[in-house]
């Protein structure tokens, strides 16, 4: 099926596009936040299935590491949407909204915040970490490499090692993920 089924989340409209992103054929606003959470929902529930012992260890553990890297994925497609209707974000790095320092600095210049300002400290430094995890399991098959613990100096020792996934922080990132696309998306899209 080549046609996506959108609920304006600003006026309700119930209408179809061709491809992922549009704007209402109503009231003009972007869809992206619906699409954003329809993909976080999508990784809620391979965290759910991740604890179906019927599946295989090894699957069970691929889902963890799917969501982890589909809430990335969405978050990057939802900065895409934005940054092609909204001129103020630069448009490089082209990967912006995976690359959390480039992207907290574009966020200070544009909307005068950056993310700890808009999520806290304390969950700024776990999404900063979380997508450094991230990255090593796209990039690097789970292992922590030299540039991980430049960037997180605290896992030196675990340098050359599988960086241990656990369900319970890729839920909570998958939470914190939803607010601060939440809070981004408002930002833009007043």
């Amino acid at each position: 099926m080549l046609e996506t089924n959108v609920t304006c989340d600003s006026c309700g409209l119930v209408f179809s596009i061709y491809g992922v992103f549009s704007n209402c054929p109503d009231c003009g606003k972007l869809n992206a936040r619906v699409i954003y959470e329809k993909s976080l929902d999508a990784s809620n529930g391979k965290l759910i299935l991740s604890d179906d012992d019927k599946i295989d260890e090894h699957i069970r553990a691929d889902l963890i590491k799917d969501a982890l890297v589909g809430t990335v994925s969405a978050f990057d497609s939802l900065g895409k949407a934005l940054r092609a209707k909204h001129s103020t974000l630069p448009q490089r790095p082209k990967n912006l909204f995976q690359n959390f320092l480039e992207l907290e600095k574009a966020l200070n210049t544009v909307i005068g915040k950056d993310i700890a300002v808009l999520v806290g400290t304390g969950d700024r430094d776990f999404l900063f970490k979380m997508f450094q995890v991230r990255h090593i399991y796209e990039h690097n098959a789970g292992v922590i490499d030299a540039d991980f613990v430049g960037k997180l100096p605290g896992y030196a020792n675990q340098l050359g090692r599988k960086f241990p996934l656990k369900k319970d922080e890729v839920t909570l990132f998958v939470s914190l993920m939803r607010i601060l696309g939440d809070i981004i998306y408002k930002a833009f899209e007043k």
